[in-house]
């Protein structure tokens, strides 16, 4: 039987009581686990004071923080469900994704969304609930992780992970690994998402190791990023691919004594930058894959064995690769790769009816991307069955693009693809104007986007054109618009 959620952090705090766990490098503070607990626990107090509920929502609006993390396990452990939003996200999509999930609380970091402020558990004797009581308690079944990934029909879906998700991929993690006490990782994903919460956070917790927190990745940091490493001896952190790329390309100085490894994952990893990488910098990047319906890992590369352009062995999960008439399908055949494991989500999406589960396969969630196996049982990821890129580590599906400029009055066709064969993933807006005194413009066609839809969706390029090429089904014909955007030379 799987230890819960709850045994994992407080026997860890119990244990390693004098040990550092954070090392908020933003703040300048470190964070022992015995102080950890006390947090934790003033989070309890905090809410239990509020009269939060068992499977009560509490929405966590902030940047990268110790905070943040002290949130997210305090009202898991409360027994509450804890629902980190990013916080750049447009103020519309704040507004839906509250409205959808109704939290009891909104914790912010400042931002203005009338909410509690991250710091208040802080300013009182919170103090209530001692975490000795909560291993005598079944509270934690009602506890849990909220995370809004966006959807294809313009309306994010919300996955709900309970303790038992958590610890199974955490679990998973530390084997695949070797994680210890003596690790110690550096966390530059967002903690509003699985990866980083996972890999470079939870781990850490649940086996006595350390992480330093630090903001969320940007080019300009990356000078940054060695001090940290060098200064407090990490050993690795997870990114995904196109950070890799930057990190080669600026010549960040990674190539230090306490550096082991990186985690690739969020997107495929190239060969061709695995190997550039480990020329560069004399250790791998472990390749992995996942989803946030996964909890995080679906796919982790054996550290003695990595085999570049592969995703990885299954990471204590099943998988099959299946056709479009959903039939097994053998070893070096492409097809979509659906899931089914103790880390798979298993009752569909949070307060939503769509269905993500195989027809012939039930109980299998089906990923929506496409792969085959080899004979060794390694996984290759191919494509993406869903219209979809990444950019800045977070997926953006075309759909909610054009559903949005189907709404302007003054475009009367238009359509959304992704620019191929360059280093970022980049958008591609193609705009019909209703007439030809239309006083659109594509500056002004960005500032709106990014009011309505938030800047991560915002196109990288807006075209106008005549005609929007298309099938006789009415289908795009996407190969001629790419051939369009090579003859004016974005490529």
């Amino acid at each position: 039987m799987m230890t819960s959620i709850t045994s994992k952090v407080v026997n860890s705090i119990f244990k390693f009581s004098n040990k550092t766990l954070f090392i908020d490098h933003i703040q300048g503070l470190e964070v022992t686990y015995e102080s950890f607990g006390q947090k934790i626990s003033k989070v309890m107090g905090f809410l239990d004071t509020h009269k939060i509920a068992d499977g009560e929502v509490v929405a966590i609006i902030a940047d990268n923080s110790v905070d943040h993390i002290v949130w997210t396990y305090g009202i898991i452990l409360y027994g509450a469900i804890a629902m980190p939003l990013n916080p750049k996200l447009s103020q519309t999509e704040i507004t839906y994704l509250t409205a959808h999930a109704n939290p009891r609380l909104i914790v912010t970091d400042g931002s203005n969304h009338n909410s509690i402020d991250i710091k208040s558990y802080e300013r009182e004797d919170y103090n209530l609930l001692r975490l000795e009581n909560l291993l005598r308690s079944n509270k934690e079944r009602s506890g849990g992780l909220l995370i809004y990934t966006s959807g294809t029909t313009g309306k994010p879906k919300g996955v709900l992970l309970n303790g038992a998700n958590i610890v199974h991929n955490t679990m998973t993690a530390i084997e695949s690994f070797n994680y210890s006490s003596d690790h110690t990782t550096l966390c530059i994903l967002p903690l509003f998402h699985t990866f980083g919460f996972i890999s470079d956070v939870s781990t850490m917790i649940f086996t006595g190791g350390s992480s330093v927190i630090m903001n969320v990745f940007e080019a300009s940091a990356v000078s940054e990023i060695s001090k940290v490493i060098r200064k407090y001896n990490v050993n690795s952190f997870s990114a995904v691919p196109l950070i890799f790329e930057i990190l080669i390309k600026l010549k960040c100085n990674l190539n230090q004594p306490s550096m082991k490894f990186c985690i690739a994952g969020a997107a495929p990893l190239l060969s061709s930058t695995s190997e550039r990488f480990f020329e560069a910098f004399q250790f791998e990047i472990i390749p992995a894959y996942g989803l946030t319906e996964t909890t995080c890992f679906c796919l982790i590369t054996p550290m003695e064995k990595i085999r570049y352009g592969s995703a990885g062995k299954p990471a204590n999960i099943s998988i099959k690769v299946i056709s479009e008439n959903d039939q097994e399908l053998p070893v070096n055949e492409i097809g979509e790769l659906i899931v089914q494991g103790p880390n798979v989500i298993t009752e569909g999406y949070y307060k939503d009816d769509r269905d993500c589960y195989a027809v012939s396969y039930p109980g299998w969630f089906r990923t929506g991307d496409l792969g085959y196996y080899d004979e060794d049982n390694y996984f290759y990821i191919t494509g993406r069955k869903k219209n979809m890129v990444i950019k800045g580590g977070e997926k953006i599906y075309l759909e909610d693009i054009d559903k949005y400029l189907s709404t302007i009055p003054e475009i009367r066709d238009s359509a959304t693809i992704r620019i191929e064969k360059t280093l970022l993933d980049q958008v591609a807006c193609f705009i019909v104007k209703e007439s030809d005194n239309s006083n659109l413009t594509e500056e002004f066609l960005k500032h709106i986007m990014i009011e309505h839809l938030g800047k991560l969706k915002c196109p990288d390029h807006i075209i106008f054109v005549e005609e929007i090429p298309r099938t006789a089904t009415n289908k795009v014909k996407i190969v001629q618009l790419q051939d369009e955007i090579r003859s004016i030379a974005i490529l």
